[in-house]
């Protein structure tokens, strides 16, 4: 509820967590009950699994069963995702993120590297240190399919989109505490 107020109720908890993960939970808990809660989270569970299947499946189609199945009987996944936590939404954007970048790789869209730009923001906002991900707006310079002039286009949309959003959170961060940061990190 303080996600965008610039005078927040809890300004430290603001500051040193990233809004993700407590987002998420709080609209759950708040508009579901505790079965609405575990059906989103097995619907995440499930999302994440296929989007990894659709990835294996262009090479294997017998390995991405075997990787369905093994990841159905791991039990430390199980219990991953059905603790409250930023590691169940870390594992869905970061599968969600490696099949939208793969198949981006195969693409010379705009539309298909804004959206991993913005996996790549949403990854930022569930946990500051995955920045690093927006290194990925190298990838589309090894695109041999298309023009140069076509890769320096999708790099710049995913460098564009990614900056937007980075931008536009860390200088709400700045009006509300006067850190330009997603999130400050360390102790509160």
């Amino acid at each position: 509820r303080d996600l965008l107020q610039i005078e927040p109720e809890f300004p430290l908890l603001m500051l040193f967590r990233p809004p993700l993960t407590p987002l998420f939970y709080g609209t759950c808990f708040q508009f579901l009950n505790a079965a609405g809660i575990e059906l989103v989270v097995a619907l995440l569970y499930a999302g994440s699994i296929t989007s990894v299947f659709a990835v294996v499946r262009e090479f294997s189609t017998f390995g991405a069963w075997t990787l369905n199945a093994l990841v159905g009987v791991n039990l430390w996944l199980f219990r991953w995702f059905n603790s409250v936590g930023s590691e169940t939404l870390q594992t869905v954007l970061l599968c969600l993120w490696f099949s939208f970048t793969f198949f981006a790789m195969r693409s010379a869209t705009l539309r298909a590297w804004t959206g991993v730009a913005a996996m790549v923001f949403l990854l930022v906002l569930n946990r500051p240190g995955n920045q690093t991900f927006a290194l990925c707006f190298v990838l589309p310079l090894f695109i041999t399919s298309v023009s140069t002039k076509r890769r320096l286009a999708l790099s710049g949309a995913f460098l564009i989109t990614y900056a937007a959003g980075h931008l536009a959170f860390s200088s709400l961060n700045y009006l509300r505490y006067g850190e330009f940061c997603v999130a400050k990190l360390g102790n509160a």
